[in-house]
């Protein structure tokens, strides 16, 4: 620098300026696309947790319904049901099956609660309006069993 002329040290200062403000240019795109990627990765990983409890949510629906069939085939032969009354029929079945629906109804909840939750939200943080309106055909169904029954 000191055996530039005037015009060249002048030039070389601006050009120094310019490339400064680019690097802060170039820092500033760096962070916000950085801030952009985080976001998003947050976003997948709230997804796929989000999956994975559905996933739990199906699996309890096959094993509840496994479970149901087989206690019902093993009751078969321990409890007498008579099906030429068809609403008694059906009646003792439901009061056979009824545990098994309100055990069916808390896995959900629980599948609903815990491990399909986003992940922005906490246990502390539960959403009480959506778990109501997650609960609620489920409840519709146990009402209507025990109407059924009575």
């Amino acid at each position: 620098m000191k055996s530039f002329s005037f015009e060249e040290y002048k030039e070389a200062r601006e050009t120094l300026d310019e490339i400064a403000e680019m690097k802060k240019q170039i820092e500033a795109l760096k962070k916000d696309y950085e801030d952009k990627f985080l976001e998003m990765e947050s976003n997948i990983n709230g997804k796929i947790s989000s999956f994975y409890g559905r996933i739990g949510e199906i699996l309890t629906l096959i094993i509840t319904a496994v479970a149901m069939i087989v206690f019902n085939i093993q009751l078969i032969g321990s409890v007498k049901i008579n099906f030429d009354e068809p609403l008694k029929a059906a009646q003792t079945i439901l009061a056979i099956d009824l545990p098994y629906i309100v055990l069916f109804s808390i896995l959900l909840l629980v599948f609903h609660i815990i491990i399909g939750k986003d992940e922005k939200r906490t246990i502390r943080a539960i959403d009480v309006k959506n778990v109501i309106l997650k609960s609620i055909p489920i409840v519709i169904i146990i009402v209507a069993c025990l109407v059924f029954i009575a």
